[in-house]
């Protein structure tokens, strides 16, 4: 499936970007052999001291009495908050099927239309691959190149495979006007550090990935020479699209993934295969403002389109339409498509049917589920609980920001214009998002047909927004979920009602628990505006430069301490990549030190519960094949990290939990750093 969204958010990923280059000798400062020694004979049995390791010490009795799932990744906090969520879902919805609660808007009927579909096992099993036998169809009757090219907006409009995109997306210069974004296609591996000569997890990837497609194909029909010969074209594709992506580490800020392209060069990359007459014909005009999110890919679609390739990108096609619909088919075929995920994440079985149809309705509608959810079980008065704690950590942020020393005065009052304009989002939505009213589901067609249906919705909707007006208070995440993001263009902050529960935030626990909980996902939060992708966004989300050479450099120097605290951090078979997490370490700084100051003003400030509480809300654990994937893919460094390191930096935690030189969680003095 093609990434059909440029992804500007900065999110805090609970347990589910490029500065000047770091010597690879640099040392990592305070992790030495005594750390080491504890962290390697630490023993399965025994509870640390805080003074050896602090994440383990808080939270090891708890996640030791976690079992995990066959079909689990992981285990912990979230899964246990995610568990409450889910019961109050699960009651709504059967609710609402059963008529025991009315639907209250049109959304809500579609909703449950769309649920009786997913839940309709028998029907799926009866179908089989059936529905998709029109589009494949479609796919093997492409005769050449102008054939497809012929038929680009029809397949545009359709969401059939392509190795690339067409969407709008927010302008860099003017975040207020959406422009036509020219998106790369997915990958197979997670990431093209697996593409590497030599990677046996690439390897070893590739092998399942290939068993498991050819599987699929014969059991959707295809003879077993015939799915061979699909699959090994498909990876064949794979590799030539892999050859033209940057690398990750390359694409590590907002700015590296967005680049403006006029309107010859964008037809001079793709007028072989008639992208920008289909997106006129599309859109209804020809676009103004154009933009590629890789330079490198954008300039290898003449070869991927060309006439050499045309057979492999028609199994591409058939292979990738095959695995993107299977969670919408039978039972059978959802089980081989989820094969692949399985070896990639290390879960041992797939999720149950009933939990995939669970999720599969919750995620579709998700705005339409968690502004329900939000109203019901969070409330108006929670709500304005959580602004007003933001506002007293946006406060404590700007009186920090007044008398910063390292910054010059005008830097300082474009950082606190930058708070004083921030947009906050809590709970859950007042609206629905813009594309929901436009969903109709049809009992009498099959549940793949409806999801292709929703997403051309999405498609066309995406198109004709470019040139108009940016949508305000979408939600880019599911009020329901136990995370929060900050977006640079829109300069605002999203506050989940999933992540609103204990231990970030109840209205039983103490300011200090509540400080340490949500006040830091919410410094964390905001301090992603100031972090080196936020740093490129101002107040209105306009991407611009309102530094300083000076004040730049001194930003520079600080980003290279964050780096040398993380770099090298030896764990799940691999190592901590202290650029690739520079921008969520910064934040995790900057809650840490924000939310500390803010509880300072409050009435008998209990810093033990404080730190206790922040560790907490890291409490999970990994499979270590998703976590050792995680060291590669993820900019979000391991959830012990995140806790381990960012503590040793505040006096308080030394003072609270009796820490002192020669302990392992003792950081040198000089090594240390509050970065904002």
């Amino acid at each position: 499936m093609v990434n059909k969204k440029l992804t500007l958010l900065s999110t805090l990923a609970i347990a589910s970007m490029t500065m000047t280059s770091l010597s690879p000798s640099l040392p990592l400062l305070w992790q030495d052999s005594q750390l080491t020694a504890v962290l390697a004979q630490e023993s399965e049995d025994e509870i640390p001291d805080y003074q050896e390791d602090f994440f383990q010490a808080v939270n090891k009795e708890y996640l030791d009495s976690f079992e995990m799932a066959p079909d689990e990744i992981s285990v912990g906090v979230n899964d246990e908050l995610d568990a409450n969520v889910e019961k109050e879902l699960k009651t709504m919805l059967a609710d609402l099927d059963s008529g025991k609660r009315e639907a209250k808007t049109k959304e809500e009927e579609q909703l449950i239309n769309y649920y009786r579909l997913v839940n309709d096992f028998e029907g799926r099993d009866k179908a089989g691959a059936e529905p998709l036998k029109t589009y494949f169809e479609e796919i093997e009757g492409l005769k050449d190149p102008a054939d497809l090219t012929s038929k680009m907006s029809h397949w545009i409009e359709s969401t059939l495979p392509l190795p690339f995109a067409v969407y709008a997306t927010p302008g860099l210069e003017d975040p207020n006007t959406n422009e036509l974004m020219i998106g790369s296609g997915n990958l197979i591996l997670p990431d093209t550090a697996y593409y590497e000569e030599g990677n046996a997890d690439g390897l070893a990837l590739m092998d399942v990935y290939k068993e498991s497609s050819i599987k699929l194909l014969e059991a959707m029909g295809y003879s077993h020479e015939d799915a061979e010969k699909h699959v090994q074209n498909t990876i064949d594709y794979d590799k030539l699209m892999a050859s033209y992506r940057t690398p990750s580490e390359e694409r590590m800020n907002t700015s590296d993934n967005i680049f403006p392209t006029s309107l010859e060069d964008a037809k001079k990359l793709t007028d072989d295969f008639g992208l920008m007459d289909a997106v006129t014909e599309l859109v209804g005009q020809t676009p103004e403002k154009i933009n590629v999110d890789d330079q490198k890919f954008s300039a290898g679609l003449k070869d991927m389109m060309s006439p050499d390739h045309f057979d492999q990108l028609k199994s591409w096609m058939l292979v990738n339409l095959a695995n993107s619909a299977t969670g919408s088919l039978s039972e059978e075929l959802r089980l081989i498509g989820s094969e692949y995920d399985m070896a990639k994440s290390g879960a041992e079985e797939a999720k149950p049917k009933d939990k995939a149809a669970y999720e599969d309705v919750i995620y579709t509608f998700s705005d339409v589920v968690g502004n329900a959810y939000g109203e019901e079980f969070f409330g108006e008065e929670a709500r304005q609980d959580v602004r007003d704690l933001t506002n007293d950590i946006i406060d404590m942020y700007k009186e920090r920001l007044k008398n910063n020393e390292w910054l010059s005065e005008g830097t300082r009052e474009k950082a606190i214009e930058k708070l004083d304009k921030m947009g906050v989002m809590v709970g859950y939505g007042d609206n629905y998002n813009k594309n929901t009213p436009d969903y109709v589901i049809d009992p009498e067609k099959s549940l793949y047909e409806n999801v292709l249906g929703m997403a051309k919705v999405d498609q066309i909707n995406s198109l004709k927004d470019i040139g108009q007006a940016v949508a305000e208070d979408q939600w880019e995440m599911a009020p329901f979920e136990v995370n929060a993001y900050y977006n640079p263009t829109e300069n605002l902050i999203c506050l989940p009602a999933g992540i609103l529960q204990e231990p970030f935030f109840s209205e039983n626990q103490s300011d200090s628990q509540n400080y340490g909980g949500i006040g830091n996902v919410i410094g964390h939060e905001l301090t992603h505006a100031f972090d080196t992708s936020g740093a490129e966004f101002d107040a209105e989300g306009v991407f611009t430069n309102w530094w300083t050479d000076e004040d730049y450099k001194a930003f520079e120097d600080r980003t290279q301490k964050m780096i040398a605290q993380f770099d090298g951090y030896e764990i799940h078979g691999g190592k901590v990549d202290g650029k690739q997490t520079l921008n969520e370490n910064v934040a995790d700084n900057g809650g840490l030190t924000v939310a500390l100051e803010a509880l300072k003003r409050k009435d008998n400030p209990d810093f033990k519960e404080y730190f206790e509480t922040y560790a907490k809300t890291w409490a999970v654990k990994l499979r270590e094949e998703y976590a050792k994937m995680s060291l590669t893919t993820d900019e979000h460094g391991p959830v012990e990290v995140r806790v381990d390191v960012p503590v040793r930096n505040f006096d308080e935690f030394y003072e609270a939990f009796g820490i002192k030189e020669g302990d392992p969680m003792y950081m040198k003095p000089e090594d240390r750093i509050i970065f904002w």
